[in-house]
């Protein structure tokens, strides 16, 4: 468990492992209008890379599989 704050009190990242540790989950609060933004900023990043590939990639030299909709 670790956690990770900025000084002056601003965004903060923090991981807290549960469950089975082959998953990940990322989560963005709603009570902040940046939080919003965040989210759409990785799902267009994520789309991107599997649109162009370089997704599949990636996962391929750590052996993991796409968990998203294919095709």
């Amino acid at each position: 468990d670790w956690e990770l704050r900025q000084i002056d009190g601003g965004d903060h990242l923090a991981l807290h492992p549960f469950g089975d540790p082959e998953y990940l989950t990322i989560a963005f609060t709603g009570a902040d209008p940046r939080g919003l933004r965040y989210a759409a900023i990785l799902d267009e990043g994520v789309r991107r890379l599997r649109a162009s590939g370089e997704l599949a990639r990636i996962l391929a030299r750590y052996g993991v599989s796409d968990w998203g909709p294919q095709g």
